[in-house]
């Protein structure tokens, strides 16, 4: 028995030094494990704050509001240049509302021939199937310098805006109708359009006739009265009445 218990014993150290010996090993691979976990603890976190970034971004994109734009360069233009007060209609050929204010537009102009200057902007409702055609003809047709004619033309004959309708008037006001034409099948002016809807739409426009007078947003068709009011208001505070 003294033979054996110290062979047990022995083995005993044997495989307290194997555990011990793989325990040492273990601490040898820690120290890499530690690092792993580190770099990519500093991987994720890089890949948080990237997100959190992004996403801020993206907010303030959407808080920063679109620019507003009552008037580019070359637009279609009623009226003196230096008039104390400018009326920006946006409006739609088809639009039963903006044909009926029309008329008191005309009657405005006269009646302040030299305080206002009048402005037109396209914005065809889809709702109205031929407004979009409509748009693109009045500024084919002011592209041979004749958009009021056919701006007056078009409001006159709401009802009768098809493809050939608006031939006619084209030859009617002396087009070459042969350009127009091409011009309308190749919606060359489409893009025109589509500037003044979106410059409305950042205005904020919802419906048509839809006017801003100095600025000041008017709407829906007006009765002369008010319309005349509010240009009368706007020359006092420019202090021209």
């Amino acid at each position: 028995m003294k033979n054996g218990a110290p062979a047990g014993h022995r083995k005993a150290e044997k495989v307290n030094g194997h555990n011990r010996a793989a325990a040492h090993g273990t601490g040898r691979a820690a120290a890499p494990s530690r690092r792993s976990t580190l770099i990519w603890l500093a991987g994720v976190l890089v890949i948080v704050l990237a997100g959190v970034a992004i996403g801020a971004w993206r907010a303030h994109q959407r808080a920063t509001p679109a620019p507003t734009v009552l008037e580019r360069p070359g637009e279609h233009v009623r009226g003196p240049a230096d008039a104390p007060v400018t009326i920006v209609e946006f409006g739609d050929f088809q639009c039963p509302a903006c044909g009926a204010e029309e008329p008191v537009i005309q009657k405005l102009l006269q009646n302040y021939p030299t305080q206002v200057r009048f402005v037109f902007r396209e914005f065809p409702l889809s709702i109205h199937e031929n407004a979009e055609l409509a748009a693109e003809a009045a500024e084919a047709a002011g592209a041979q310098g004749k958009f009021w004619e056919m701006h007056d033309i078009l409001y006159k004959n709401q009802e009768n805006l098809t493809l050939s309708d608006i031939l006619g008037y084209a030859a009617a006001i002396g087009l070459d109708v042969t350009t127009f034409q091409a011009d309308l099948t190749a919606h060359k002016y489409q893009p025109v359009v589509q500037k003044d809807i979106a410059d409305g739409q950042a205005l904020n426009v919802q419906g048509t006739p839809t006017f801003f007078i100095n600025g000041k947003e008017y709407m829906g068709a007006l009765p002369y009265d008010q319309l005349a009011a509010a240009v009368d208001q706007a020359l006092r505070a420019a202090g021209g009445k």
